[in-house]
C-alpha cells in the first residue's frame, strides 16, 4: 500500500543518493542497463526456453564479469556456443529415441540403443554431421574462454609489467641476491676501484 507520505519520503531520499561510492560499485552499475533480449531473440528457438537462456547468460556474465565490450561480446560468444551444442545433444536424443522406437520393445534397452546406432550410422550421416556441430561448437566455447580468460581487464591474476626499481645505496643485495658483491669481485687487482657508496 502506497502512502503519499512513504512515496515523499522515497522520492526524499532518492534524491539525496550520490550512487555508488566505489569504482567496483559504479562499474557494477554501469551494467545494470545491460539487456540480453536481442541476442535470446536471435538465438533461442520458438520451442526452447527463453529464461533458461537469459538465466545461462547472467550466471556467465556473473563468472567472468565482462568490463569492457569486446568482453561482453565474448562472454554472448561464450553462451552461443554452449546452448547451440546443448541443442545438438538435444536433437541427437530425439534422432536416437525415434530410431529406438522402430525396433522391438522387448530388447533391453541397450540393445535397442545399438540397434538404432548401426541403423542410424549404416542409412544416413545425420550422426556424423551432428557430432561435427557439437565439435565445432564446443571448439567456439573454449576459443571465446581462451580469449575472455586472456584479457587484462579480466585476467585478475595477470603478471604485471615490470617496473625497475632503483634501490637506495646499500641496499642493492636485497633487490639483486645473485648479484656478485664488489668488494670480493677483484681482490688481486688493486686498479679496480670500489665505490664506497655501494
Amino acid at each position: 500500500m502506497n502512502i503519499p507520505r512513504h512515496i515523499t519520503a522515497s522520492k526524499r531520499n532518492g534524491r539525496l543518493s550520490r550512487g555508488p561510492a566505489t569504482s567496483e560499485g559504479r562499474q557494477a552499475s554501469a551494467r545494470n542497463s545491460l539487456r540480453h533480449g536481442l541476442l535470446a531473440q536471435t538465438i533461442v528457438l520458438d520451442d526452447e526456453s527463453q529464461p533458461f537462456f537469459d538465466e545461462l547468460l547472467h550466471e556467465f556474465t556473473l563468472e567472468h564479469q565482462p568490463s569492457t565490450p569486446s568482453a561482453c561480446a565474448l562472454v554472448q560468444k561464450l553462451t552461443t556456443a554452449y546452448w547451440r551444442q546443448m541443442r545438438s545433444w538435444s536433437i541427437e536424443k530425439s534422432i536416437v529415441d525415434e530410431e529406438m522406437a522402430l525396433h522391438d520393445s522387448d530388447c533391453p534397452p541397450a540393445v535397442r540403443a545399438a540397434r538404432a546406432f548401426r541403423g542410424l550410422a549404416d542409412q544416413s550421416r545425420v550422426l556424423d554431421l551432428i557430432h561435427r556441430y557439437e565439435t565445432s561448437f564446443d571448439r567456439q566455447f573454449n576459443r571465446a574462454l581462451d580469449q575472455l580468460v586472456s584479457l587484462p581487464s579480466n585476467n585478475h591474476d595477470a603478471v604485471h609489467p615490470f617496473v625497475p626499481v632503483t634501490p637506495a645505496a646499500g641496499t642493492w643485495k636485497q633487490f639483486f641476491p645473485n648479484e656478485p658483491v664488489p668488494t670480493n669481485e677483484h681482490p688481486e687487482n688493486p686498479s679496480v676501484e670500489i665505490d664506497p657508496t655501494i
